[in-house]
């Protein structure tokens, strides 16, 4: 199977995708932003272009938003030399002499393996192509021969051009196009290549523009080209990009040489409650049925602008097993709810294989389009998987838009309410309507009692792949239904999650400590791109101990408050310690850690204070055993923690019946004391 990477298997995460500018202001909320330059969330995020109308399941890449040209492009008018190193790896003739690259007939070769080469766009020149992505400006065409099947990777970047990369076979031939990328901040165009000549379009986005680009290419050696499968067996690409496996068809498993028949194809474990088959490629084709070891649910809330990212998630998670020894006693079942009514399904993926599951052998039945912000849709789902697939551990994905602690938002005439919550479904709610499983108010709990309850133990793991779910409160509802939080305290960008990697932790040793388990998708994920800003894992089993310790903090800071008596330097001074605090998207969550920190280094506040913002400091190391953060981030400790200015005062939503952090530390107390007790002639600083 042929595959290559386009730009319609990347998350889409662009409001003007959605139902215009009215629904933009909404989701706003949840890191879904419209105006250029506004980095956006996710299960994901990706900044909006003025110019880009995707279509429901394209999207550009998950880089930062461009504030660059905004779609001005023009065409080159000078010829340019490449400037690439040859590493051997494939034959590319011919040399640039003459070439111009403005027409299919002078098209520049490519002269290595690799290199990089500048594009220069004119105003006075015209295109006479375009791609399906886009490029009604004028191009350059570079042209190269492979002697053999490659994997090719080519980016164009440069401030002050609106590009577009599309690869052909055919010169003049638009429907001969192999792939097209037109991203916001550098196009790039990566996946698998046949043997040929192909012509590769740098292109401009808009009609008139000038400016300059840089083309970067690299092209290598297919790995199938030296893995040797046997009879009956293809050799495919794996997700990661750069492997290759052997594949079999349904029914027969690959030994190692070739492809026998696969003993556990019919299910001979499976009357046998909470045991899953399993077999040794040195004993094949013998079978045993063993203890399952895991059961993970996966909530992929997609009926919304993420729709686009679906099928490649899917493809890491199902990737990931085909990666496993043959044990295989990890079953993966993922709830998935797209943009059309009547579009849930509920998959399982298993030993390589992605299955839709017929409606009436689950809970679905005849209830077709399911709400995916209800609670309740959550726990039938998980009731489902419980007691179809029994397990010694299991595991919770919650994959979707999140903001953090907060109640559902609502729409009250022209004035709009923003999300604290997370899953967003809009085919099931209007935008009148809250829309997202909330944390404050106790739904997300409900949901969750009810699963431990029916399994009899909790949660090895809950793992949010969305935005700014990384907070105290979201560790403290999580709390006593799982051991470890895995979640972000900034925005989640378009990739999200390296399922393959994640999942791959898990088959490779089952018996796996949750915290290495965590360790691994963690520093899979900051690994992946610069722009997976935050991420970390919390130990749920001493939230008591944190509350100990917040709370402790919180009485110190009410006590220095309320010994002022008029004396505005406690308030200023802990104004000062907020405003210096790594804040993220939502400006009212700061880093937990880090604010100790600035009020242990205070000396304007009391010795009472600084020394609870030590001991807060020392507890969140142990209850948060792995982070990691990059880029503006580096100071994230792993959990933040809501903390709005004393001007902006407390939203009420914070006391919610089921915000119970607030019950278990004064920390609610403490934020409305600071309100309250703002000075007139303090000046604090966001």
């Amino acid at each position: 199977m042929t595959f290559f990477l386009t730009i319609a298997e990347q998350p889409t995460r662009l409001c003007r995708c959605l139902i215009g500018a009215l629904l933009c202001a909404l989701l706003t909320a949840c890191g879904i932003e419209g105006e250029s330059g506004a980095a956006n969330d996710a299960g994901a995020q990706t900044p909006d272009a003025s110019h880009i109308e995707p279509s429901p399941d394209a999207a550009p890449e998950d880089d930062p938003p461009d504030t660059g040209s905004g779609g001005d492009a023009a065409d080159a008018s000078e010829t340019e030399e490449t400037d690439a190193s040859d590493t051997g790896d494939a034959d590319f003739p011919g040399d640039t002499d003459g070439a111009t690259g403005l027409g299919c007939e002078d098209s520049i070769p490519l002269t290595g393996t690799s290199g990089t080469a500048p594009v220069a766009y004119a105003l006075d020149a015209t295109g006479a192509h375009a791609g399906s992505c886009g490029g009604e400006g004028p191009e350059r065409v570079f042209s190269f021969t492979l002697s053999e099947r490659a994997l090719y990777q080519f980016s164009l970047s440069g401030d002050s051009v609106d590009g577009v990369l599309y690869l052909r076979g055919d010169c003049q031939t638009a429907t001969d196009e192999l792939n097209c990328d037109d991203g916001l901040s550098g196009d790039v165009l990566s996946g698998e290549i046949d043997a040929g000549t192909w012509h590769l379009f740098a292109d401009a986005y808009a009609p008139v523009a000038e400016g300059e680009a840089t083309l970067s290419w690299s092209l290598t050696r297919h790995p199938c080209l030296d893995v040797q499968c046997g009879e009956g067996a293809s050799c495919e690409l794996m997700a990661d990009g750069a492997t290759a496996h052997c594949l079999c068809d349904t029914g027969f498993v690959h030994d190692g040489t070739g492809c026998v028949a696969d003993p556990c194809a019919d299910n001979p474990c499976s009357d046998e409650q909470g045991l899953s088959c399993a077999y040794s490629n040195a004993s094949l084709p013998a079978h045993m049925c063993v203890p399952r070891a895991w059961t993970v649910l996966v909530y992929l809330s997609a009926d919304n602008d993420l729709f686009g990212g679906v099928s490649a998630d899917l493809e890491e998670m199902r990737v990931a097993s085909l990666r496993a020894d043959s044990q295989n006693t990890l079953t993966i079942f993922a709830l998935v709810d797209g943009p059309l009514s009547g579009d849930t399904r509920l998959v399982r993926v298993d030993k390589g294989e992605i299955t839709a599951l017929a409606p009436e052998e689950t809970f679905l039945g005849e209830r077709g389009e399911l709400d995916m912000a209800d609670g309740a849709t959550l726990r039938d789902f998980g009731l489902w998987a419980i007691a179809a697939y029994p397990a010694e551990r299991y595991g919770l994905v919650l994959w979707d838009h999140g903001s953090g602690w907060k109640s559902g938002l609502a729409a009250r005439g022209l004035s709009l309410g923003f999300a604290r919550g997370f899953s967003i479904d809009l085919t099931d709610n209007p935008i009148e309507r809250e829309s997202e499983i909330s944390i404050s108010s106790g739904e997300y709990a409900q949901a969750l009692e009810t699963l431990v309850a029916a399994a009899g133990q909790r949660f090895d793991f809950i793992a949010f792949d969305a935005c700014q779910m990384g907070l105290y409160e979201v560790a403290h509802a999580s709390a006593p239904y799982a051991d470890f939080l895995i979640a972000s305290e900034e925005r989640v960008p378009a990739r999200g999650f390296p399922y393959d990697d994640f999942f791959a932790a898990l088959y490779a040793d089952e018996s796996l400590p949750v915290p290495d388990v965590a360790r691994a998708l963690i520093d899979a994920y900051v690994a992946t791109s610069a722009f997976h800003y935050t991420l970390s894992a919390t130990d749920l089993t001493t939230m008591a101990l944190l509350d100990t310790a917040l709370d402790d903090l919180s009485a110190a800071l009410l006590d220095a408050l309320l010994r002022a008596s008029g004396d505005s330097t406690a308030h200023a001074a802990i104004a000062t310690a907020r405003a210096q605090t790594l804040a993220f998207h939502t400006s009212s969550h700061r880093d937990l850690g880090d604010f100790a920190w600035q009020l242990s280094q205070s000396e304007a506040l009391s010795a009472s204070v600084r020394q609870a913002a030590e001991a807060l400091g020392e507890q969140l190391v142990l209850s948060v055993p792995h982070a990691a953060a990059q880029g503006d981030y580096e100071r994230a400790t792993g959990l933040a923690i809501y903390l709005p200015d004393a001007d902006e005062g407390v939203d009420e939503a914070y006391f919610d019946t089921g915000a119970l952090w607030s019950q278990a530390t004064r920390w609610g107390e403490f934020l409305t004391t600071f309100a309250r007790h703002q000075d007139s002639g303090t000046n604090d600083v966001d």
